[in-house]
């Protein structure tokens, strides 16, 4: 898909700038209805349909963590989370939410204290059971999560992404064992259709 973007752009490119008297009608013409084809295969010229669920920019959004403004991705801030002072920690929102649009959860961590094989979990809990995805702590600094919503682990018999009845991050449990030392910082939970991120299991 990334070829088909890359192409796209330099086809409109040659046909934006290159000299009309130069190319000719002809090659102009099989230009313009090559343009229109990989548009048509090509999803990243499609509008976006992506819906935050947290912009992680309002103290009040979240059960627990501080608003940092000094350390973010996008808006204004981001949520400073420390697995010492709370092992887990749920979105504030009006549910049940409709969360059915969209192939996959997008969500931007920074990590400070890099250990191999440390992970903590987001769960999306619905009627009946839940879905769950493992984010790994083994990298420092900014690292953009995006995941399809098909490698989320099922749990039981979920009524469905779209009644979603609560949203928790925790840092323990799932084989998982609570460092206190641990601080992240979340930023930018959303739902995208978008095919330019980088798919980051």
């Amino acid at each position: 898909m990334e070829n088909l973007h890359m192409l796209s752009k330099n086809l409109f490119y040659l046909f934006i700038f290159s000299p009309a008297h130069k190319t000719g009608r002809y090659f102009r013409t099989m230009l313009c209805g090559a343009l229109i084809v990989l548009f048509s295969l090509c999803p990243v010229w499609e509008a976006s349909a992506d819906v935050i669920i947290s912009s992680f920019d309002n103290a009040g959004e979240w059960s627990a963590g501080t608003i940092d403004t000094n350390t973010f991705m996008e808006g204004t801030g981001s949520l400073a989370w420390n697995h010492g002072q709370n092992s887990s920690i749920g979105l504030n929102g009006s549910y049940p939410l409709d969360l059915s649009n969209g192939d996959f959860v997008s969500l931007w961590v920074h990590n400070d204290l890099a250990v191999a094989g440390e992970r903590f979990v987001l769960l999306f809990y619905s009627t009946g059971g839940d879905y769950y995805i493992q984010i790994r702590a083994d990298f420092t600094g900014w690292q953009h999560f995006v995941f399809p919503k098909d490698i989320f682990v099922v749990n039981s018999t979920p009524a469905g992404w779209h009644d979603i009845t609560n949203i928790r991050f925790y840092a323990f449990g799932w084989s998982n064992t609570l460092n206190p030392n641990r601080t992240v910082h979340l930023d930018n939970l959303r739902l995208t259709n978008s095919s330019l991120a980088t798919i980051s299991p």
